[in-house]
């Protein structure tokens, strides 16, 4: 689990169109951050920069908590930030927002 950057960045706006974008910031709407949780095996660990499978998708609210739903769409839990929800379950975090424009782990 070496790939956990911690994110400084404020929650994304995500393309709406750029009126819709500018209409959410004059009322004051922060959306909120995509991420992933990943789980590398122990005997691939260290080989090469594999990000290994998807176990859960999350949102981190603008003040602060975040939420879990397993690839299906079943709810998993409530978190106090997304780093915690990865630290409790060993897994590794991944921003939406700090990928790659093809939106690839690989």
């Amino acid at each position: 689990m070496e790939h956990r950057p911690e994110s400084g960045f404020p929650p994304v706006y995500h393309d709406m169109g750029e009126g819709a974008t500018d209409a959410a910031a004059q009322r004051g709407i922060v959306w909120p951050r995509l991420f992933v949780l990943t789980y590398v095996p122990e005997e691939a660990e260290g080989i090469g920069d594999d990000p290994g499978e998807v176990v859960l998708y999350g949102l981190a609210m603008p003040g602060g908590g975040a939420v879990t739903v397993g690839p299906g769409g079943m709810q998993q839990g409530h978190w106090v930030s997304a780093g915690r929800a990865a630290d409790r379950l060993g897994l590794d975090l991944w921003w939406r927002d700090e990928l790659p424009e093809s939106g690839s782990l690989s």
